[in-house]
């Protein structure tokens, strides 16, 4: 709950932010508050333009004059001992040039650290309770050591054993200033709510993560259990947005169950789910024998100009539209102010361009839509005007003596053709949702094909360009992804875990043998499968189910496997710096490291059309990275290219190489052309069927598609 104020200017007077040396534009605010209270100073707010200055019950702001005409709220902050003690807020209309009155009421506000007298919790081995201080405000006292009949503190509460306070990874809000993360705290085997983190300057922590703009984490009024005690919804710190309060502790042996105290408790849950926009986790997080949810991880991006909400088993992710603008205003009698309908995303949100016109008698403006010599704002949307053809329009115009808005625009050849008033691209982004990175593609034809990744995430397609997700029965990520048919697909990743799916969206683990992380998977058939991951593990199946593990002859890791057929597989890895390992079989178990011939770190991927046309992807870090082809001269030779990640082909004169922020494409002649996708962010594989059917993915779940050979 604590916030740092600088004082920046003392006294009555105070300039927000941008003032002009000439007619200034004024709120003037007075402001109520009991005198008896502790305050040092007041504090003034308009979004984040905050300023610091001494106690008055008459308050004069300077407002920058692109202020004019717009409703602002400003917010009046008691400040006592460097905690927010008191707040109050009003909504006024600058005058430009002018001044304008209100009048705000402070009232008192949870200070302190965030918490309810009475309430304890778990603290350097022991148990802190909240108390209040000598300024009126809250704050934890110094922790009383656990007995050592009851060593382990869990909740506020000292036993005999410990228990799970919340679920591995996840966070909370402690306060407006600070985040708490779920993780391991003390010498138990619990996890535990770890010491709040504060957020950085200019930042407040909403759904537990620290942003420049905070959201709603729940409904007025609406209450929940956490811990030992309940926790209701309400905008507790006065930040516009609702979150959710401090642990109000059950009293004697009541427990928290279904949102309230009670003296007995009931199940909640039977599996992890999506509630509201939070994913959590069914089990034991409190001192009742019954199950409940986790407090959960939420959905809701920290980034203002994405959009996160919770589906399946998993948080999804979309970019933020800007299209509701304010609604015009009038700055004064004679200017109307608009804004552009199309605005862009920035580190507050939403931001719309306006244009002030002459208006007199504003809003009526004379009473007609369109005055002649009025500004016209309400600009076409682009179209095509033949297959071929995009007109774009430019910018705005004045209205024209016949009372029409007639808007510039250009004409724009689209070599490729006019579609949905846009020219068409080779590369489109098709989905964003996935949330995380995307390790790997694979599909068993155009219409079937899959995504893996970050935190088991598992999403497939049927071609459409939807991305549905499938229950994976994992939460630690997935490297690798290969089927040797739409009914036999695999996907490997952290643990040694082995997923199978016979096509009908469910996925059973099998038993690896292994703990290490596997990072590929393929196969030459449904009976001849290879996985192949950290310390120079490999595996092979014949399909049945069971893995046998088989001597690689390397400890690095190995991060990719691939063969022309069951005679001729090839593995590679290799580790940060290098040197990379490749090793090849002929299929009877036995691998023999090959020579490269040239520098390598690490080996990526790989893929090719027979024996003697194979291609890797190599990541040489510092160095710049590289093709490796082996060809008819049974060597490898190297080509000048910037993969670092996947490399695929629909043909021998058909080759997309990813990495970065880039493809590259070769007609299989030794040479590479980089192709602009548009997808601005880390691509990591490639996948398709065709030249004019092919997926790249990778960094935030990004997946590209392209349809136009």
């Amino acid at each position: 709950m604590r916030n740092a104020w600088k004082k920046i200017l003392l006294g009555t007077t105070i300039c927000l932010l941008g003032c002009t040396s000439g007619p200034v534009t004024t709120v003037e605010l007075a402001v109520s508050y009991d005198d008896s209270w502790p305050l040092d100073s007041l504090a003034v707010g308009v979004g984040e333009a905050q300023r610091e200055l001494e106690v008055s019950h008459v308050l004069r702001v300077l407002v920058p004059d692109d202020w004019a005409g717009t409703a602002i709220t400003v917010d009046v902050w008691g400040i006592a001992g460097g905690d927010r003690f008191a707040h109050g807020s009003t909504s006024v209309v600058p005058i430009l040039a002018g001044s304008v009155t209100g009048s705000v009421t402070l009232a008192r506000t949870p200070c302190g650290d965030w918490c309810t007298l009475g309430a304890t919790q778990c603290a350097d081995g022991g148990v802190t309770t909240c108390e209040q201080k000598s300024n009126g405000c809250v704050g934890w006292g110094s922790p009383a050591t656990c007995p050592e009949s009851a060593p382990f503190c869990s909740l506020g509460v000292c036993g005999g054993s410990c228990i799970d306070e919340c679920a591995v990874g996840e966070t909370r809000c402690a306060g407006p200033t600070a985040v708490r993360r779920c993780g391991e705290a003390d010498g138990d085997s619990c996890h535990d709510w770890l010491a709040a983190t504060a957020c950085g300057s200019g930042e407040t922590c909403s759904n537990g993560a620290c942003t420049r703009v905070c959201q709603d984490e729940c409904t007025a009024g609406e209450t929940a259990c956490l811990g030992t005690g309940t926790v209701t919804c309400a905008d507790r710190n006065n930040d516009g947005c609702l979150e959710w309060g401090p642990i109000v502790p059950c009293a004697g042996a009541t427990t928290c169950s279904n949102g309230a105290c009670s003296a007995t408790c009931t199940d909640e849950c039977s599996t992890d789910m999506c509630q509201v926009s939070a994913l959590k986790t069914c089990g034991n997080f409190d001192l009742d024998p019954c199950k409940e949810l986790s407090p959960g991880t939420s959905c809701v991006s920290a980034d203002p100009c994405k959009v996160g909400t919770c589906g399946g088993n998993a948080c999804e992710v979309t970019a933020k539209k800007c299209d509701q603008p304010p609604a015009s205003t009038c700055v004064d009698g004679n200017t109307k102010r608009t804004w552009d309908v199309a605005g862009t995303c920035g580190a507050s949100g939403c931001e719309y361009t306006h244009h002030d016109t002459a208006c007199a008698g504003c809003p009526s403006c004379g009473g007609t839509e369109c005055n002649p010599g009025d500004l016209c704002l309400v600009q076409p949307d682009d179209v095509c005007s033949d297959p071929f053809t995009l007109r774009r329009y430019t910018g705005f115009t004045f209205c024209s003596n016949a009372g029409t808005c007639d808007y510039p625009f250009d004409t724009i050849t689209c070599p490729l053709g006019c579609e949905n008033a846009a020219c068409k691209k080779r590369w489109n982004v098709e989905d964003y949702s996935f949330g995380g990175w995307i390790n790997a593609l694979w599909g068993a034809g155009a219409t079937d094909v899959y995504a893996v990744g970050s935190s088991g995430r598992i999403r497939h397609s049927t071609g459409n360009g939807t991305w549905t997700a499938q229950t994976s029965g994992v939460t630690t990520d997935l490297f690798g992804l290969w089927g040797s048919s739409a009914s036999d697909v695999y996907a490997v990743g952290v643990g040694g875990k082995i997923l199978h799916s016979t096509g009908n969206g469910t996925w059973t683990a099998q038993t690896s043998g292994v703990t290490s992380d596997l990072h590929g998977v393929w196969g030459s058939s449904a009976s001849d499968v290879y996985a192949v991951g950290v310390g120079g593990k490999i595996l092979h199946s014949t399909g049945n189910g069971t893995w046998t593990a088989q001597t690689s002859g390397v400890t690095g890791t190995l991060n990719a496997v691939w063969g022309s057929g069951s005679g001729d597989v090839f593995v590679g890895g290799g580790v940060t710096f290098g040197p990379a390992n490749l090793v090849h079989s002929t299929g009877n178990g036995t691998w023999t490291a090959q020579s490269l011939g040239f520098a390598v770190e690490e080996i990526t991927a790989f893929w090719g059309t027979g024996p003697s046309d194979v291609y890797m992807a190599i990541d040489n870090f510092g160095s710049p990275n590289a093709i490796g082809h082996y060809g008819a001269s049974a060597t490898w030779v190297k080509q000048i290219g910037k993969t670092a990640g996947g490399i695929w082909g629909s043909s021998a004169s058909d080759i997309y190489a990813v990495g970065s922020q880039f493809v590259q494409h070769s007609t299989g002649n030794g040479t590479w052309t980089e192709e602009d996708t548009g997808a601005g962010t880390n691509l990591l594989v490639v996948w398709g069927t065709s030249s004019s059917n092919v997926y790249l993915a990778g960094q935030d779940g990004i997946i590209v598609h392209k349809t136009i050979p």
